[in-house]
């Protein structure tokens, strides 16, 4: 049963002046019923907006919203709280302008309370909006009558001129604690919240999820024609917007008078939804809802809207997808709804069967045909009862086959990223440097220094992501390439000469890293471009720690390279480079160790570099690394935060502090941090939202200012793939936990679309609907691709909720007469092959997987290793089986191999002849004993 809690306080608010107001109000508050559990809905009485909406009735601190004691007035003009309403009208079958009013105009409030069949309050907010604007507009709350509970925050709009009058725009504003400015990690961690919509029309959502992760969460759903048009940052708030604040958002119902207007510039096929307006005649009313309930997890969107048996949706394998894939699927579970058609935005870039197949989970597959590059909508046509038509978008991106896109990146950084010019004063010659893709030149001056002094994330990225690339993909040529900036630039002096002025490394002999090898001013004979920038003080700085994990990544690369494939011609031993990698840790530890506190994007390349110790014999050094690491995770442990970074949070350091909490037992640091990372990233049916890690301040930083960078959304920035590999590792470990899979592929495959169709690069997508496109620079792509490339692997997996066998970056064939699964990796490298009821990872160190077949009855694997082509750089194939999930009934921990028999064990993995091209190798795998499979 409802019922009300009535209090009167005072609101003592402080104006920009500095002089005081006192406003009394009457703030009603309401317990809201909810199957997850009732909560509290608080009213800001003068506006009729919501005040907090506390997760349940003992709760006092936390609250989803932004408060009435949010420290800046926000009874001012121009400030949004949660129900806000923002509008655009002219006169119907006009050309004239859009006027805007909202009712933050607070022209002459405040909101009246008005009587409401079946509310719980409603109020009268057309006094707040400045006159002109010919309507009358209510905002009404009411329990919502669905079973679940929850309560819907309605919107009615009436047309009070004699003339009709067009709604081109209506949206709702979102002001939700995202906020952290003047917040230590812990207090952020308690009190702030993350906000992540999904813009798919009639079944949109918003999910608001503290930033720790912990349960319940908030969810936004449409209700009364609520239908997500767009997520609009609301950039009129005078809320200042920084690296701790993103700013707010509004949930948009009608949006076509912004693509008229500050949208006008963004192709079609780049906006997630159609914009839509309505025509209003005289006295016409129109209701916009909003449906906002509990759910218990972050993991819980899915399951939430079958419960209510609404419209459900996903795509194996996920949401971008290679042309060379076949199994691409469309899952659609109806709930209370009939589908009448699906089809897609452009035919030419993807095709849809136009059958389904029932499954026995009562989901409907429709097969779905990736044909050409580019990005498409697939539009889902339902209806219920009433028979009126609603859609749902799905975003996806098609790419070329992930393995020629990765090749073609490599290709790119060779041929047009390579730097090779001696006269170069900063001694940048023989280096990967900056690219802006929409010019098609090398970015060789820039006022952020380190962006062009290849150090820092983004001088650094272009060197990291080639050398990755070549680590799982080498190629001769572009070894050279790495070697030569490795000896001749990275850990190579320049200077004093003729073109050199001064002596310049990116590392000098103590294994200290520069922050920048590009200054301004003061280079004698220099044409700078530039009037700002580090001076040459600044730029010899090395106390920063991020600095020193993307040489001891380039180092380890060059290790795998050359100890993996010996017949392949480096300028130094694979020793060499191990003993680099390993030196420039100790070198962080003892003169850059402040940020080493927090984890350290691309960190868990540390851990790679002891394992590598470890098997290589070098014990001192393991040892003396060991226990550096352990003093680092002691101060971590010590934390109750620990994802700090230069910004009082970050999402980039939990992919170390994640890895290595795993690494040495620590179970529940590894488990909360794992938490934080579901906090902020998401599985949403959109290939830009899916997986992306939240990032906001990184264009500030690293962005090509030609795109006016300021504060926005970063979609698959270095975060979506780096938080990658805490996620699917959790899922290596816990295969029965879907969700896992599904966000990590978003996390591994998104960062994918930053690479143009040329091989360019871009940084991520801007997220800003003004915009949607990729960033011009590469900046710092280097850290996601490290991501994105550690942890490809194509799954095989038996899914509990879709009810049949699908494959994750791999086609997959299954006999049901004789119980053999054939998996084909479709993935970037063909070269993990992760099966999911065995548990069991197969990864190759050097060589690619053409096929693995299981089969279930004779209990055996096979593993069919691709023909390699002369001149073969490798010698053995080198073959890891990985059993990674707890042995239980259904997983098989005892796979031998027993062809070719007993091949030796060399550091870790199982050492396997190269046979003549064009001779595959199949290796055969056998496991006993009676298991509980599919």
């Amino acid at each position: 049963m409802e019922y009300t809690i009535t209090t009167f306080v005072l609101l003592l608010f402080c104006v920009i002046n500095m002089q005081c107001i006192v406003v009394q109000s009457v703030n009603p508050q309401f317990v809201i019923r909810d199957n997850t559990s009732d909560f509290v809905l608080g009213i800001l009485d003068h506006k009729g907006t919501v005040a907090n909406i506390h997760p349940n009735l003992n709760e006092t601190i936390f609250s989803f919203t932004v408060d009435d004691t949010w420290p800046i007035n926000r009874t001012q003009a121009r400030y949004h709280s949660t129900g806000d309403i923002t509008l655009r009208i002219r006169r119907a079958n006009s050309t004239d302008a859009y006027q805007e009013f909202s009712t933050t105009d607070a022209y002459g409030g405040p909101a009246r309370v008005v009587q409401v069949a079946d509310s719980l309050i409603a109020y009268d907010v057309t006094p707040l909006l400045n006159p002109g604007h010919g309507l009358n507009i209510q905002r009404i709350y009411k329990q919502s009558p669905d079973p679940n509970g929850g309560f819907i925050i309605q919107v009615n709009v009436t047309n009070t001129q004699v003339y009709a009058q067009q709604l081109g725009a209506l949206g709702m504003s979102m002001v939700f604690n995202n906020d952290w400015s003047g917040l230590d990690l812990k207090t952020t961690a308690q009190h702030c919240s993350i906000t992540e919509p999904y813009i798919g029309q009639d079944n949109a959502w918003v999910k608001v999820t503290r930033i720790s992760g912990e349960g319940p969460i908030l969810v936004v759903l449409p209700s009364d024609n609520g239908g997500m048009n767009a997520w609009r940052p609301l950039l009129t708030d005078p809320t200042p917007r920084s690296a701790t604040f993103e700013g707010f958002y509004e949930y948009t119902f009608l949006a076509d008078a912004y693509r008229m207007n500050e949208w006008k510039a963004v192709p079609d096929e780049r906006l997630w939804t159609l914009t839509n307006s309505i025509v209003l005649q005289p006295g016409d009313s129109v209701i916009y809802g909003l449906h906002m309930r509990l759910l218990p997890s972050v993991r819980g969107v899915e399951s939430g809207l079958a419960q209510m048996q609404k419209l459900v949706v996903k795509v194996v394998p996920g949401y971008v997808v290679g042309v060379d894939m076949k199994n691409v699927t469309l899952h659609v579970l109806p709930g209370r709804y009939k589908i009448i058609k699906i089809n897609v935005s452009n035919n030419n870039i993807m095709g849809i069967s136009n059958t389904s197949t029932i499954l026995t989970s009562n989901w409907q597959a429709y097969q779905l045909y990736p044909l050409t590059y580019g990005r498409v909508r697939v539009i889902v046509h339902y209806s219920d009862d009433s028979e009126l038509e609603y859609q749902q978008v799905v975003n996806m991106f098609v790419l070329p086959s992930f393995r020629t896109h990765v090749q073609t990146f490599g290709e790119f950084n060779a041929k047009y990223q390579w730097y090779d010019d001696p006269t170069d004063p900063f001694g940048r010659s023989q280096s990967i440097m900056p690219y802006n893709w929409y010019t098609q030149q090398l970015v060789l001056q820039e006022r952020r220094s380190f962006v062009v002094g290849l150090s820092d994330e983004s001088g650094a990225g272009p060197g990291l992501g080639f050398a990755v690339k070549n680590q799982y993909a080498p190629d001769p040529d572009q070894v050279h390439l790495l070697d030569l900036y490795i000896n001749n630039t990275l850990f190579g002096s320049k200077g004093p000469s003729k073109y050199v002025p001064f002596e310049t490394r990116v590392q000098w002999r103590d294994y200290t890293v520069v922050a920048s090898t590009f200054w301004y001013p003061g280079m004698p004979g220099y044409n700078y471009t530039v009037n700002d920038g580090w001076d040459q003080k600044r730029a010899n700085t090395t106390w920063r720690s991020y600095n020193y994990v993307h040489p001891t990544a380039i180092y380890y690369s060059l290790y795998r390279i050359a100890r993996d494939n010996p017949k392949m011609t480096t300028l130094n031993t694979w020793s060499w480079y191990l003993m680099q990698a390993y030196r420039t840790y100790v070198a962080m530890g003892q003169f850059a160790s402040y940020y080493a506190q927090f984890g350290l994007m691309v960190g868990s390349v540390f851990l790679r570099v002891l394992d590598a110790l470890q098997a290589e014999g070098y014990t001192a050094e393991f040892e003396k690394m060991v226990k550096l690491e352990k003093a680092r995770v002691a101060v971590w442990q010590s934390l109750p935060f620990p994802f700090g970074s230069e910004f009082p949070w970050d999402s980039t350091g939990q992919e170390e502090v994640y890895l290595t909490a795993q690494y040495f037992g620590l179970y529940k640091l590894s488990n909360s941090t794992l938490q934080a990372v579901l906090a902020y990233t998401h599985s949403v049916p959109n290939w830009g939202y899916h997986g992306a890690a939240r990032r906001f301040w990184d264009y500030v930083y690293n962005g090509c200012e030609e795109l006016n960078n300021g504060i926005e959304r970063v979609l698959h920035h270095y975060g979506s793939g780096l938080n990658a590999l805490p996620i699917l590792h959790a899922y290596d470990l816990n295969p029965d936990d879907i969700y896992l899979l599904e966000v990590g592929i978003g996390s591994i495959t998104g960062p994918l679309t930053n690479i143009q169709l040329n091989g360019a690069s871009s940084m991520g997508l801007h997220g800003d609907p003004r915009k949607l496109i990729h960033d011009y620079w590469d900046a710092d792509y280097g850290m996601a691709f490290y991501g994105l490339a550690s942890l490809q692997t194509a799954y095989a997996v038996n899914h509990t909720t879709l009810g049949n066998a699908v494959c994750y970056l791999c086609d997959l064939t299954v006999s049901t007469e004789t119980n053999v699964w054939n998996v084909i990796p479709r993935d970037a490298f063909h070269r993990r092959v992760y099966i999911e009821p065995l548990g069991t990872a197969f990864l190759l160190d050097v060589g690619t997987i053409e096929s693995v077949v299981v089969d279930w009855r004779a209990q055996s694997v096979v593993i069919v290793l691709s023909a390699v082509q002369s001149p073969v750089p490798f010698t053995v194939y080198r073959l890891h089986v990985n059993h990674l999930a707890s042995c239980n009934a259904r997983m098989a921990c005892d796979l031998l191999i027993v062809s070719p028999p007993n091949p030796p064990v060399v550091r870790g993995a199982f050492e396997i002849p190269v046979q003549p091209y064009p001779q595959t190798m199949s290796v055969k795998l056998q496991w006993g004993g009676k298991h509980d499979w599919i």
